[in-house]
């Protein structure tokens, strides 16, 4: 397994941060996944910290992130986090992504993930989703356009 920073391809691990699934298994699917129970502040920036690392990577990806398990809004904390770690990595992610989608099964939350989405368009294509399937179904075809190889397992959805 390669680690973020050094030289070779990304790592296909899943690692947890608390109750915040990270999982690169299906690379080039990078897979950000919020519990249901609120996280420390420390846990959301080592995820983030981690997923940053992995932007170092030069190799288009596609990010999910999965918040159809959480009930409530995380702390201002940690929003204002998330807002700042977002600007920092915006060239990043024009560089680095294909695109992203957002799971949450909820119409209110898409609607609220939407109205922010036309507030502060993000710095690649982004779609709101009810399932993780749908998220990965856009994700698939997504990177095919683009021109991204595909291992095998998610190749074989195209068809």
């Amino acid at each position: 397994m390669t680690e973020p920073g050094r030289k070779g391809g990304a790592p296909h691990v899943q690692r947890w941060f608390d109750a915040i699934e990270v999982d690169t298994r299906d690379w080039p699917i990078l897979l950000l996944a919020f519990p249901r129970p609120r996280v420390s502040d420390a846990s959301l920036a080592e995820a983030l910290g981690y997923v940053e690392a992995l932007l170092q990577y030069d190799e288009k990806r596609f990010q999910i992130t999965d918040a159809s398990l959480v009930e409530e809004l995380p702390p201002a904390t940690q929003r204002k986090y998330a807002a700042e770690w977002a600007a920092r990595n915006d060239l990043l992610f024009r560089q680095r992504s294909v695109g992203g989608a957002n799971v949450t099964p909820s119409p209110m939350v898409r609607g609220i993930f939407t109205a922010i989405l036309w507030l502060k368009p993000p710095p690649v294509p982004t779609v709101n989703v009810r399932t993780r399937e749908e998220a990965v179904t856009h994700a698939v075809h997504a990177l095919d356009a683009a021109g991204v190889p595909l291992p095998p397992s998610l190749a074989a959805r195209l068809r």
